[in-house]
């Protein structure tokens, strides 16, 4: 690997965020026997998702599956392989087929809790593997009542009954629907959604999330057809967005420097101050971090990752309990502190209860000489720890290498050439080398990008090219070798939250927190500052990581 690799673009995803694919309804569309969307789609998971769409395969649309062992692209289908081979023949992809012994595979797929996932089981008739132009897809026949394009016309047809039931968007799920609503709906809706679909088709299922989707498109011949984006959820893709440019202007004002960032702790802290939030403050915190109307619609962290979130609370002070019941389903612990009495002592608590959840990685989260701290009303903290052992467990030492900017260091490599082994996903091109390495016992995943240019590759980094980059991986990498690293950041993240457009919310005159707490006239909340601490080891075993956020708000006299 290259010897710019630590200072390179280290980010650890759901590998669900790259694979799990939602497609969101329009109607109008006509039929077509060989779909512009295959011909277009460069990788074969594209073709073959966009074949499934327009219901000329009777497949699922990709999807994250995984065999007990290692995670991949796969596609669950009605019929055996056959099918699917006879529609690429037709746009001119003849793939290499080999069958693969599976009695079972698991499927990643939506449940019921708005941004929540869950692996589904299913029996397995018939595995088949396709090889075509350096990609790897899995065909599975399992016993699949509906399949991805016979959901669609199932959800088209149900689509403005279901809008008259405030319902915000339709989406195909893993053999059922998923009927996104505005808010947590009662039983009576729920009941009242199910049987819209299923007058429709009564052998669908149905599933009832709260949350928002895309505004729906205009009927009619004229509505434009939808192009298939990757996205687990709405709440992954709006994150994915908010954490990639949060990266990527930490990693503009620290060139030449190795960092740990936690985009997931400042989301998630950031959560419960929106869910105060009011106006045009409001909609900026919106705009920016991609929530829903909804702040409890909050995407997982991963299974093997776990998150703590805590309210420090200014004794005495008058919040409003329905403020307190959205920290509630955000998950927060409300913990109640002194700040106006002696705030240097109710912030060591908080310090201490941040080291505490991060296995002491993440100390002094809040500065010692924070100034004023007797003017605080909340703290909002979120904390993050992982402890992950790699997949496979074949990691070892190498001695030190030399190595571009740090002399000589450390080295481990991972070697998979013997026929029994497994592969990593991963590509290498003249441009860009991205691997995954998966851990055990945990959906998480590292990706490692090396880029070529790495400040060019950072300045133009988007959402949309990261999740390209590492969404159809081949199977294809049997030996890295790369140097163990640290890597951590401290400090606060308001200019950087600022820079991305996150402004009202630390104006002392302008922001709007009405709904935490009850106000006197003149009185204002604001944030004061976000405080933020991360740090990630890499070594031969795995990767250990924690990281902790600190949203301080203040209350003010704001006199005009």
């Amino acid at each position: 690997m290259s010897g710019d690799l630590v200072r390179a673009l280290l980010l650890a995803l759901a590998a669900a965020l790259a694979l799990a694919v939602a497609f969101f309804l329009a109607t109008g569309r006509p039929p077509s026997p060989v779909p512009e969307e295959a011909l277009r789609a460069e990788t074969l998971w594209g073709k073959i998702g966009a074949l499934a769409y327009y219901d000329v395969v009777k497949t699922t649309e990709p999807r994250l599956c995984s065999d007990g062992v290692a995670n991949f692209t796969c596609f669950l289908s009605k019929t055996d392989v056959a099918p699917v081979l006879e529609a690429l023949d037709k746009i001119g992809v003849r793939p290499e087929v080999a069958p693969v012994e599976a009695k079972w595979v698991l499927a990643l797929d939506v449940n019921h809790t708005a941004g929540g996932f869950y692996w589904r089981n299913f029996t397995v008739l018939g595995a088949w593997e396709l090889r075509w132009n350096n990609q790897t897809v899995r065909i599975y026949q399992v016993p699949l009542k509906r399949s991805y394009g016979e959901l669609l016309r199932v959800g088209e047809k149900a689509l403005k009954a279901l809008m008259s039931e405030d319902a915000s968007g339709v989406a195909p799920g893993l053999d059922q629907l998923v009927v996104y609503v505005r808010g947590r709906p009662s039983g009576e809706e729920i009941e009242r959604i199910d049987q819209a679909v299923k007058r429709i088709d009564p052998g669908v299922d149905v599933v009832v999330v709260p949350g928002i989707s895309p505004e729906p498109v205009a009927e009619g011949p004229s509505a434009p057809s939808p192009v298939p984006i990757t996205a687990p959820s709405l709440a992954l893709d709006a994150y994915g967005r908010f954490a990639v440019e949060l990266y990527k202007r930490a990693a503009l004002e620290r060139q030449g420097e190795n960092i740990a960032l936690s985009p997931y702790s400042v989301y998630v802290a950031f959560a419960m101050a929106y869910a105060g939030a009011s106006g045009t403050t409001r909609e900026e915190i919106r705009r920016i971090f991609g929530f829903a109307d909804d702040p409890c619609v909050l995407p997982p962290a991963g299974r093997g990752v776990e998150v703590a979130v805590s309210a420090w609370l200014q004794a005495g002070f008058p919040f409003k309990q329905s403020y307190l019941q959205r920290l509630s389903c955000i998950g927060a612990e409300a913990k109640w502190a002194d700040f106006a009495g002696g705030y240097k002592s109710a912030m060591r608590e908080v310090n201490k209860w941040v080291a505490e959840r991060t296995r002491g990685l993440v100390r002094d989260l809040v500065p010692e000489d924070y100034p004023r701290g007797e003017d605080v009303c909340a703290v909002l903290v979120s904390a993050v720890f992982f402890n992950g052992t790699w997949w496979p467990e074949r990691f070892v030492r190498v001695g030190k290498r030399e190595f571009k900017g740090a002399g000589p260091v450390e080295f481990m490599s991972l070697s998979l050439t013997s026929c029994a082994d497994p592969s990593l996903r991963g590509r290498v091109s003249e441009d860009l080398a991205v691997v995954e390495l998966p851990f055990n016992n945990s959906d998480v995943a590292l990706y490692v990008v090396v880029p070529r240019d790495l400040p060019s590759f950072v300045k133009s980094l988007s959402y949309e090219q990261l999740r390209e980059a590492i969404s159809s991986l081949p199977d294809e990498v049997v030996y890295v070798e790369m140097p163990l690293f640290r890597a951590e950041f401290k400090g606060s993240v308001k200019q950087l939250l600022m820079e991305m457009g996150v402004v009202e919310a630390f104006d002392a005159r302008r922001a709007d927190f009405p709904e935490i707490a009850y106000l006197g006239p003149g009185e204002r909340l604001y944030i004061d500052d976000v405080f933020h601490g991360a740090y990630v080891k890499a070594d031969e075993n795995g990767v250990v990581a924690g990281a902790a956020t600190a949203v301080v708000v203040k209350l003010v006299c704001a006199k005009a």
